[in-house]
């Protein structure tokens, strides 16, 4: 799921608050900004744990240990199915 800035009207002043815990991370002008200094570093790391265990997931299910080995399986595949598309 992708962010995206929260815009508000703030007594005519306008405001960009945060995703997560809705304070303004910036008045004035609306920016492109989607979380506060405190919120981003455990935002970023509950991404990076969910690609973890999907990462991890998808090796389990296609029998290979680590990333380098999983791309190769996926290349694999997808190398197949254009072939049976092509055949």
């Amino acid at each position: 799921m992708e962010l995206k800035p929260i815009h508000k009207f703030n007594n005519g002043n306008g405001a960009t608050l945060c995703n997560c815990c809705r304070v303004i991370i910036s008045t004035g002008k609306p920016t492109d900004e989607v979380l506060c200094e405190q919120c981003e570093p455990f935002v970023k790391a509950y991404a990076n744990e969910q690609v973890i265990e999907e990462l991890e997931y998808w090796c389990m299910v296609f029998g290979v240990e680590g990333k380098a080995e999983l791309e190769k399986e996926f290349k694999e595949r997808i190398k197949q199915l254009k072939q049976k598309q092509d055949g």
